[in-house]
């Protein structure tokens, strides 16, 4: 009997690996062996380290994660493998297929056809595995609006900081510049985006993504008079004293969120999820991955992993792991 392996993480701070028998797939449904996913390093470590929010749910569009957080459970988003079987009501042309799906970190899982992407055939596997990230990323832009002409950073170089910062090096802006206190994520910024510049002051927008609330305080006094600060990360339950007086109240500074589970209103007649997928996959095909994944780890080895990426984050960009071929 087949069985399936999955990353579990059973309490703050500990992980282990359970595994359960396989059943055929039962209607509309698709079994997905996986090959590659890949760890969401910001908001993983706040469910390994227990800092999550028990109330809500972790993401409500994925139904593995549509409950607020109780340990055990298993987590991930950003799956890439090839279809092993289909239940009826599924075609098995499908069979054999490579896709992306939204599920958790396994070699196999069940999923439907709403919850997967077909990638192309020529499409590299571990870049594939960045579309989640790559999603977020052309969200998060959706959301900031840039300008022609205006000086934007980025604050924060983890996946998404990396991406955010190389879609907005696409755009006619006056400066792009980017931030983060891990010098080894500034050396892969300067080897993915064309042309970043120093960290200087008057930004007319600012994107925080570095998952520390913290950053706030750092970013509103460099902020131009009218400025936009959008906040991409998610600080699970951080708690901190955030500066919003003089300078903040008296230069009429925005603060905006941006969260992909949704699309923003004023492009939800023109966007739905699908298409907006579809654009990420699309984006993905000319964006420079190998500068961004640093390590291949098998998935027996994860317990081990997330310890040392609690540890020092320096030592790591992009992590992906691997499940047996």
């Amino acid at each position: 009997m087949k069985i399936a392996k999955v990353l579990s993480f059973d309490a703050p701070y500990h992980i282990s690996i359970q595994t359960h028998p396989l059943k055929a797939p039962e209607q509309n449904h698709l079994l997905i062996k996986n090959l590659y996913s890949a760890i969401s390093a910001g908001t993983e470590l706040l469910v390994y380290r227990g800092e999550v929010p028990d109330n809500i749910p972790l993401d409500a569009t994925l139904s593995h994660l549509s409950q607020p957080i109780s340990y055990p459970l298993s987590y991930g988003y950003a799956s890439v493998g090839y279809v092993e079987a289909v239940g009826s009501g599924v075609d098995t042309e499908c069979v054999g297929r490579p896709v992306f799906s939204f599920s958790p970190h396994a070699s196999h899982v069940m999923t439907t056809l709403e919850q997967i992407q077909f990638l192309p055939t020529d499409i590299e596997l571990k870049q594939a595995a960045l579309l989640a990230s790559m999603e977020t990323a052309l969200s998060v832009v959706m959301d900031a609006k840039p300008v022609i002409a205006e000086r934007v950073a980025v604050f924060g170089l983890g996946t998404v900081g990396l991406l955010v910062s190389w879609l907005l090096s696409q755009f006619p802006l006056t400066s792009l510049s980017v931030s983060d206190p891990i010098e080894s994520r500034l050396t892969r910024a300067q080897q993915i985006i064309p042309t970043p510049t120093n960290m200087t002051d008057n930004f007319d927008l600012a994107i925080d993504l570095s998952g520390q609330a913290t950053t706030l305080n750092q970013i509103i006094p460099q902020m131009h008079y009218d400025g936009r600060i959008l906040v991409g990360s998610w600080y699970g339950n951080q708690a901190s004293n955030i500066q919003l007086g003089d300078y903040f109240h008296r230069n009429r500074i925005q603060l905006m969120s941006s969260q992909v589970s949704h699309i923003a209103p004023n492009l939800r007649g023109r966007f739905d999820r699908r298409r907006r997928l579809d654009s990420a996959l699309q984006l993905l095909e000319n964006f420079p991955w190998q500068q961004l994944i640093s390590h291949l780890i098998p998935l027996e080895e994860c317990a081990a992993l997330y310890a040392k990426l609690n540890q020092a984050p320096q030592s790591y960009g992009q992590v992906l792991i691997s499940y047996e071929q």
